[in-house]
């Protein structure tokens, strides 16, 4: 049964739920692991709106707080029909003076947790009107500096919180470090000793002691993922070597010469042969693995016993170096985004003042959009796109799709240049580009998504000063090596979504998201987030643009485009939702460019695709006209 907002009274407080019913409010990582448990394709999650009147500017908000609440009518049977009947947008109209308590309660995990457990949309109403000439112009700058710690609160507050919380108070925290290392380190070694035909060496005998090294108990646990991830990380080997002790090893040796070991790797290799497991098996019969297993353990007994204790801990040691070595790139790459996905927790926040002060204030203390007025039309087109797109504190899809896309850019990383060749009409983009920035006159270009270059470096060789950003570090890598003596080229690493602390702030002409990269940026949210990003990099009257498919293309007409096999899915915004999106982020004078790409072997006619292009305005300039 679907609701609307409006009606102060019944809407602004809902009925407490119980713990059951408050998982889905978790954040997104929860909620992925709850849908997952319970079968649920995605788990109903209401829409939470908080409208935040400042304490400066009650008088003048006031009204419009209640105007906007009481008269917006805002259903929520939009996008798919199927899962969003169920759903309502609920309402809080939070005072100044009350919002650090309800940040604590939300965001910090004490007292009580409410059914507005994550708010999703966050609208500070604000705005006194500020005018630096005045006798009361430090009093003025005294109020815009209260009216922006509410947003700053919630940023902070938001940007602070790891994990949410479970309704207990207890973090969402996990021993990825201890996993990682268990699984993909000692675990992957010791099947591939086991399960794969080897020479009986020494070093092989080492390699499996060195991949049974630690006990099966918390404590050894804990001490060997702390010692891992501060290697992986610092290449600090002080903990690694302390915990690689003759104890172990002499307990690691005995682990192997149990029986029950033997008895599971049987067994392990007996799935295999019938197809249940992963290892293709190598041996004839089970006698000869058997033999193998026996004589292995029995090579790795004897090398325990007959070398010097000192020099057993060396060869282990090396053994251990090794195989965290081969692994460490990827157990760096998974923190990477497991940071990532904890800054992507983060609700919506936009600023409504009508001086221009105010705004520009907003996004220096964090708004993902600033307006100068907000009425029902404008809410009720927030709120429905912010839905159509499955938006959540995250904006992230049920399945993880940044982190799969990130996961198949590492995989093609030795292939991206020819794969590039087949789907992206290079020719064509460079000439847009070019065409557009000797237009505006751009001398700094930055190009978010860069990649390995592709269009980074023949604008360079042009003439314009290029830096690249990307969140791969293998795409840099390859960029860098194909670089070349081109002076005006630099790269840097930086995510897609925040890439404030990549480049410096206004020290660009143009920002460019090249090919569909800024349909990564998934979701509403992290849309604005890296629009956000582009203002802080762009010089004021810069210009952004970026391009995407059109819907006319075959099967893109309900918006959604991406690739199924590698959990790839982004919504194309029609091009008033990209200009409504755009006004959201501060940015002006928009225009939409209409081309056709070369043909290809999916697109016979060529792609249908649309540029975006939008200005940053000048303060300076909004303030010598008024």
């Amino acid at each position: 049964m679907g609701k609307i907002f409006g009606e102060i009274p019944q809407n602004i407080v809902r009925p407490e739920k119980n713990q059951d019913e408050l998982i889905p409010f978790l954040s997104e990582r929860a909620r992925n692991d709850y849908e997952k448990s319970v079968g649920h394709e995605m788990a109903l999650k209401d829409f939470n709106v908080w409208v935040v009147q400042t304490e400066a500017s009650r008088f003048q908000s006031q009204n419009s707080i209640e105007s906007l609440i009481a008269t917006s009518q805002i259903s929520l049977n939009t996008g798919d029909s199927k899962s969003s009947n169920e759903r309502f947008v609920a309402v809080s109209a939070v005072p100044q003076n009350e919002l650090h308590h309800k940040i604590s309660n939300t965001f910090k995990g004490y007292g009580k947790v409410t059914p507005n457990l994550l708010p999703d949309l966050v609208i500070v109403m604000g705005d006194m009107g500020y005018d630096d000439t005045s006798p009361a112009g430090d009093l003025a700058r005294a109020y815009l500096e209260f009216e922006m710690k509410p947003i700053r609160d919630i940023r902070r507050a938001a940007e602070a919180t790891l994990h949410h919380h479970f309704p207990t108070g207890e973090k969402l925290t996990g021993d990825w470090d201890v996993e990682f290392f268990q699984i993909h380190v000692l675990g992957k070694n010791y099947h591939e000793l086991l399960l794969k035909k080897h020479e009986m060496t020494e070093e092989i005998a080492c390699d499996l002691i060195a991949s049974s090294l630690f006990n099966d108990t918390d404590h050894a646990l804990e001490i060997s993922g702390r010692a891992f991830d501060t290697y992986a990380r610092t290449k600090d080997e002080h903990l690694l070597r302390k915990i690689t002790t003759d104890g172990r090893i002499r307990h690691a040796v005995k682990k192997l010469q149990r029986s029950f070991v033997l008895t599971h790797l049987i067994e392990q290799h007996r799935q295999s042969k019938e197809g249940k497991g992963s290892n293709p098996g190598e041996f004839q019969n089970e006698e000869e693995y058997i033999a193998y297993v026996q004589t292995l353990i029995q090579k790795t007994d004897s090398v325990a016993k007959d070398m010097h204790p000192e020099q057993l801990r060396t060869a282990v040691y090396t053994s251990l170096m090794k195989m965290i070595d081969r692994e460490k790139q990827n157990y760096l790459t998974d923190i990477e985004f497991e940071s990532m996905e904890d800054r992507l927790i983060q609700p919506i926040i936009v600023s409504v003042g009508k001086s221009q002060k105010y705004q520009e204030a907003s996004f220096k203390s964090g708004v993902d959009a600033a307006l100068p007025e907000l009425g029902p039309t404008d809410m009720e087109k927030l709120v429905r796109l912010a839905k159509r797109i499955r938006t959540s504190p995250a904006s992230m899809a049920t399945e993880r799709l940044r982190r799969n896309k990130s996961e198949f850019y590492h995989s093609v990383v030795d292939q991206i240049e020819d794969r590039s060749k087949e789907t992206a009409d290079t020719e064509k983009e460079l000439g847009i580009l070019s065409s557009l920035f000797k237009k505006i006159d751009a001398k700094t270009i930055l190009d978010v998504g860069c990649g390995y270059g592709r269009l980074a470096k023949p604008l360079a060789k042009e003439g314009f000063d290029v830096t690249g950003i990307d969140a791969s570090q293998a795409l840099l890598t390859k960029a860098k090596e194909m670089k070349g003596k081109t002076k005006n080229l630099h790269y840097a690493k930086g995510d897609i979504i925040d890439y404030t602390g990549s480049v410096p702030k206004e020290s660009f002409d143009a920002v460019y998201y090249g090919w569909h990269s800024f349909l990564e940026a998934y979701g509403l949210g992290n849309a604005l987030a890296s629009l956000r990003s582009a203002r802080h990099a762009l010089k004021p009257n810069g210009v952004i643009t970026f391009d995407q498919p059109a819907r006319t293309n075959p099967e893109l007409e309900e918006g959604w485009y991406g690739d199924a096999e590698h959990g790839y899915l982004a919504y194309l915004m029609d091009e008033e939702e990209l200009k409504f999106m755009l006004r959201l982020a501060g940015f002006e004078d928009v225009h939409i460019l209409h081309w056709t790409t070369k043909p290809s072997a999916l697109y016979p006619e060529g792609m249908q695709k649309i540029s975006v292009v939008a200005r940053k305005p000048s303060l300076l300039k909004i303030e010598k006209e008024s």
